[in-house]
């Protein structure tokens, strides 16, 4: 599955001291259905903190700092804490891997949220369906973290598209064989509405479609980044 070069580092945890929760974002919508592969990190400690960071040895063109803590997971059922290791162990690995950006995540587990929801304060929640428990999920959700949805957001969306330009730059020169195979991936433009991005936003788990999809997310959601910092330097 690691078509495009470098394999993740073993994933390491430090000891920290468990982390308080934060606001969860207004809702913004989970992956639905399964997704391949996984990196997995079996049994990460309750209050641990979590990297699937770079390998440092060549593979990873960048080197993120994406880092993750599981709040309470002491009391999690066994598999729900299993499934989202694995799950964010190889998302904070592909973030850490394919761009520079950094936050430190906190990881919630509450039966009362229907999909998952991320917060650009850096929460993350999941509920009980385990079919968000995947790695296009995780993804998206720290999408959100990353500021996606957040301000400056419609302030760089014309006609539903994404005008910022270093989106532009990055999608118009996207080569074929580094696209996916749907006809919305073909295009040389990034569609948003108000919260969300695609193609490559794995807004649902069947955008998962290769290595290229994650790839692409990540590499659309630091040109984001780039874009709103243009912008909140110049306003």
């Amino acid at each position: 599955m690691n078509s495009a070069g470098g394999t993740p580092s073993a994933p390491y945890y430090e000891e920290a001291g468990g982390a308080g929760g934060g606001p969860d974002d207004q809702g913004a919508d989970g992956s639905s259905g399964g997704s391949s592969g996984s990196r997995a990190n079996e049994g990460a400690d309750a209050g641990a903190m979590g990297s699937g960071g770079a390998t440092g040895d060549g593979e990873c063109p960048y080197s993120g700092d994406v880092k993750y803590r599981l709040n309470g997971a002491e009391n999690w059922p066994e598999d729900i804490r299993e499934k989202l290791s694995a799950a964010l162990e190889e998302a904070v690995w592909y973030y850490n891997c394919y761009s520079d950006l950094s936050h430190d995540l906190t990881i919630n587990y509450r039966d009362g949220v229907p999909t998952a929801e991320g917060n650009v304060d850096g929460v993350i929640s999941f509920g009980s369906d385990r079919g968000y428990m995947v790695v296009a999920t995780v993804m998206h959700e720290i999408g959100h973290t990353m500021g996606v949805g957040y301000y400056p957001w419609q302030e760089l969306i014309e006609d539903q598209r994404w005008v910022g330009p270093a989106v532009v730059e990055y999608i118009t020169n996207l080569p074929a064989e580094q696209r996916d195979p749907d006809m919305y991936s073909q295009r040389d433009y990034i569609t948003a509405d108000n919260q969300h991005f695609w193609p490559y936003g794995l807004n649902q788990a069947s955008e998962h479609q290769s290595e290229w999809s994650l790839i692409n997310h990540v590499r659309i959601v630091a040109a984001i980044n780039e874009d709103k910092d243009a912008y909140r330097a110049t306003h």
